[in-house]
């Protein structure tokens, strides 16, 4: 599944990048921002959407596998342990002696329930694909966004920019990092491509960490002796010679 998910949205860039960016790549002297304005545009807002609604698919994919998990196997991942601290669910235990009280498993898995109701409530009121909105969606799920300074930057360049070209009328390809959207530059296509890939990266990271989850774990390596050591190198009959 999520092999599936990050194979899609690097299709879809792709696509994004062939049809609005490609034209104005490598960069030209000659082309003007007047040129290239509405392909930034609709390269980064329509990216943004593609990236935000990945994050939106690893998180609740890392939800469902940790409650099925939970639910079939018995195991409780850190995942099912974040979601419901995070959203702050708890068993109801009947006060009523006279009443029958469910049994535990049932008790448990009606606050996961709720748990699972809470969390896809508010992934579907997440509109966003900035720092603080992969935060909401990847920590209940034991996710954390990578914190690489490279990757960081150009996240805060395609969340500014998109801001300012989908909520204003904004004129060859400007935006601002700053909320007063003071100190506004031009969004080149070549810088527009550099944050666009970045965020992919981003993405990818963010799906091998949720691969990891329910990866499972490794044997523990045998420690061998020395002469065993020797034995599977087949020097041991050299070493013998050299001992007696």
């Amino acid at each position: 599944m999520i092999d599936h998910l990050v194979a899609e949205l690097n299709r879809h860039i792709e696509e994004l990048k062939r049809r609005f960016l490609d034209p104005f790549l490598p960069p030209d002297p000659s082309h003007r921002p007047e040129d290239y304005d509405h392909d930034v545009k609709a390269a980064c807002v329509l990216a943004h959407a593609a990236l935000e609604e990945f994050i939106e698919s690893v998180s609740m994919h890392v939800m469902v596998v940790s409650i099925e998990k939970w639910k079939n196997e018995r195991k409780a991942s850190d995942s099912l342990l974040a979601l419901c601290l995070k959203h702050g669910v708890e068993i109801k235990i009947e006060d009523n002696e006279d009443n029958l009280q469910k049994n535990c498993f049932d008790l448990l898995r009606e606050a996961v329930e709720e748990a699972k109701k809470r969390h896809s409530r508010s992934i579907q009121d997440n509109h966003g694909f900035s720092l603080k909105y992969l935060r909401a969606a990847l920590t209940p799920v034991f996710l954390n966004p990578p914190d690489d300074i490279r990757l960081t930057e150009s996240l805060k360049t395609l969340t500014s920019a998109r801001g300012s070209f989908a909520h204003s009328a904004s004129r060859n390809a400007e935006f601002s990092v700053k909320k007063s959207g003071r100190g506004k530059s031009t969004l080149s296509p070549e810088d527009a491509w550099k944050s666009i890939s970045d965020c992919l990266v981003l993405c990818e990271r963010i799906a091998e960490s949720a691969s990891r989850l329910f990866a499972p774990p490794k044997p523990p390596k045998q420690h061998l002796s020395f002469r065993r050591r020797l034995q599977a190198k087949g020097i041991v009959g050299r070493y013998s010679l050299l001992t007696s």
